[in-house]
């Protein structure tokens, strides 16, 4: 049950076996200091920011568009799901 990789605009990306369903909650653990930016494309608006340790703050930069636009789409995915 590995993922399979592949790039989307030079990030990659893990795409993972079907499983049982999950909670809907997400759990994260995050120490030291970070670097954020917030989001101007959200869906309906609702404020949302990216942080990273501000070492990888560039890699950030790189990719904030593609996880804006996954976000959006899991935000619009759920809403219509639950």
């Amino acid at each position: 049950m590995f993922p399979d990789f592949y790039l989307i605009s030079e990030c990659m990306v893990s795409e993972f076996p079907i499983t049982k369903t999950l909670p809907t909650y997400l759990f994260g653990f995050i120490a030291g200091p970070l670097k954020g930016i917030e989001l101007t494309n959200t869906y309906k608006n609702i404020p949302m920011s990216l942080y990273s340790r501000e070492s990888l703050y560039v890699h950030l930069l790189k990719q904030k568009d593609l996880m804006s636009e996954v976000t959006n789409q899991a935000m619009e995915f759920y809403e219509k799901f639950f």
